[in-house]
C-alpha cells in the first residue's frame, strides 16, 4: 500500500466530508471531498515528491469538467488533461 488515509469520516456506514491520503514519507496523497461515499467536487492527486499530478472535478463518482495533468515536474501536461463528463473523457 502507497497511502496511508487520515481525517476520514462517515455518515451512514459512508464516506463523507474531506478525506485525504498521505504517502509513508509524509506527503499529501490526494485531498477531496466525499459525498454519500462518493467523490464530489474538485480533487486534487499528488506525485511523491509533492508536485500536483492532476486536479479535476467529480460529481457524483464520476470525472464531470475539467481535469488537468501535470508531469512530475510540475509542467503542464496536454496529452492527459481534458475535460471529462460521466467519468468519460469528450473529444481527443
Amino acid at each position: 500500500m502507497h497511502s496511508e488515509i487520515s481525517n476520514e469520516g462517515y455518515k451512514n456506514g459512508k464516506r463523507e466530508g474531506l478525506w485525504e491520503s498521505y504517502y509513508r514519507n509524509g506527503q499529501l496523497h490526494t485531498k477531496g471531498q466525499y459525498r454519500k461515499g462518493k467523490r464530489e467536487g474538485e480533487w486534487e492527486f499528488y506525485y511523491r515528491n509533492g508536485q500536483l499530478e492532476c486536479k479535476g472535478y467529480y460529481k457524483n463518482g464520476n470525472q464531470d469538467g475539467l481535469f488537468q495533468f501535470y508531469y512530475a515536474k510540475g509542467q503542464f501536461d496536454p496529452h492527459r488533461s481534458g475535460t471529462y463528463k460521466n467519468g468519460k473523457k469528450i473529444g481527443s
